[in-house]
């Protein structure tokens, strides 16, 4: 993806899996919808401090899921 961008100097948006998406984003990271609306310099955000390892919460038993199970601490 890098030369495309650079080459044609379009940008990308990449965010987590669409599956994802309706669970609210930790702290300090930005929901890609926001990164996507917001205007031009105005986001700020810092890195993952935790990521899920293993099994993913399986949507299709229990929908209601509205947090991301984040169980490894990056130190």
């Amino acid at each position: 993806m890098m030369p495309l961008t650079l080459g044609t100097r379009i940008a990308t948006l990449h965010g987590s899996n669409l599956m994802d998406t309706p669970c609210a984003v930790p702290d300090p990271l930005l929901p890609c919808l926001a990164a996507a609306t917001a205007p031009t310099g105005t986001l700020r955000q810092g890195a993952a401090t935790a990521y899920s390892s293993g099994r993913h919460d399986h949507y299709a038993f229990h929908p209601r899921v509205r947090e991301m199970t984040l169980n490894t601490r990056i130190s």
